[in-house]
């Protein structure tokens, strides 16, 4: 069970990259582009749109976004460096909006599904978050899951390893905002920010017509 999830993940960032080689194309401008997602319109800067087709005015099944952190803007000629510096730069976070599907976001998880596997004690993560490991047989295996504890919508994250064996690298956060599923990937590195990150990216969420928590 281990080594396919492991397979998983890494064929699924291989598959990303080989989607960037095919769509992606640099875009600086930030003049907005009017995409609708789940029906409900939103005004996204063309330079936060990874890729060409996504750019198109109109439905989008979905948008995958690249942004700067903290600035939470897109490419720009001074920017572009930070967005093509290989093996997942540290400062660049990459969202996905989806129409909202029957299921749970993480923070339902944590409680009906994560919380069900967490095998060892408890560790005070980055920024006050808590951590947990998670038995080898729940299909998580090699991945931890840090999570805000006492409040009623937690922030919860799972990060896993971008190669087996190798400590967790990566993360991913997920929230519903009305019709719109939000899914957050970031470098390890930034959930000593998640407090701040959360508060900026709902203000940026906002900003481009998507309904917040």
């Amino acid at each position: 069970m281990i080594g396919l999830v492991a397979v998983a993940l890494v064929a699924a960032f291989v598959a990303v990259r080989l989607r960037d080689d095919g769509r992606a194309a640099p875009e600086t401008s930030p003049e907005p582009v009017r995409l609708v997602v789940a029906g409900r319109p939103l005004d996204i800067p063309r330079n936060a749109v990874r890729f060409v087709d996504q750019r198109t005015p109109g439905p989008q099944p979905r948008v995958d976004l690249a942004l700067t952190w903290p600035e939470l803007e897109g490419r720009s000629a001074a920017t572009a460096a930070r967005f093509d510096t290989p093996d997942h730069a540290r400062d660049i976070v990459n969202l996905t909006l989806r129409p909202r599907h029957e299921g749970a976001d993480g923070a339902a998880r944590l409680a009906t599904v994560y919380a069900r596997f967490f095998v060892g004690e408890p560790w005070e993560g980055p920024g006050g978050l808590q951590g947990r490991r998670m038995a080898p047989k729940s299909g998580y295996a090699d991945e931890e899951i840090y999570f805000e504890t006492g409040a009623v919508r937690p922030f919860v994250a799972r990060c896993f390893p971008l190669v087996p064996g190798e400590p967790a690298a990566m993360c991913l956060s997920d929230a519903l905002h009305g019709a719109i599923s939000v899914e957050l990937r970031f470098h390890k590195a930034l959930l000593a920010d998640w407090r701040a990150l959360d508060a900026a990216l709902e203000g940026r969420l906002a900003g481009w017509g998507i309904e917040t928590r």
